[in-house]
């Protein structure tokens, strides 16, 4: 692997980890990382329990919110708002994790998968994201 390649993972591997840490701490009795964690990269952290399912169309993280407590968290971090009309039926939550080689405000790569299957993202959710992680 060449050296730009293997910075590269290594940076989207520690991103992943400090994702996984604040969930793990913020959804303690629903949170486990070796079942909401959908990527190889888990493997690194977890490797008696790894990743064998797809990664194409997958997440980094993907979360039944059966108790709403992720969404609970999302209102409280100013993500969402008016969820009463949907609440009582919490959705399932897909979190991809993207990094820059800068700071938060710079630009990253996604591919049209991901634009596709996520139109509504937008950079104040990423700045917001940056700043509580």
């Amino acid at each position: 692997m060449p050296a730009i390649a293997l910075f590269a993972f290594l940076k989207h591997l520690a991103h992943n980890r400090k994702v996984n840490g604040w969930l793990s701490r913020r959804l303690k009795k629903d949170w486990d990382p070796t079942l909401h964690w959908t990527s190889r990269n888990r493997n690194h952290l977890y490797p008696r329990s790894p990743y064998k399912g797809p990664e194409k169309g997958i997440t980094d993280f993907t979360y039944p919110d059966a108790n709403g407590d992720l969404t609970k968290l999302l209102v409280r971090f100013g993500f969402l708002r008016d969820v009463q009309s949907w609440s009582s039926s919490p959705p399932t939550y897909h979190l991809e994790v993207k990094s820059t080689s800068e700071s938060y405000t710079e630009p990253f790569y996604m591919s049209n998968s991901q634009v596709n299957t996520v139109p509504c993202l937008g950079t104040p959710w990423i700045c917001r994201l940056a700043n509580i992680l």
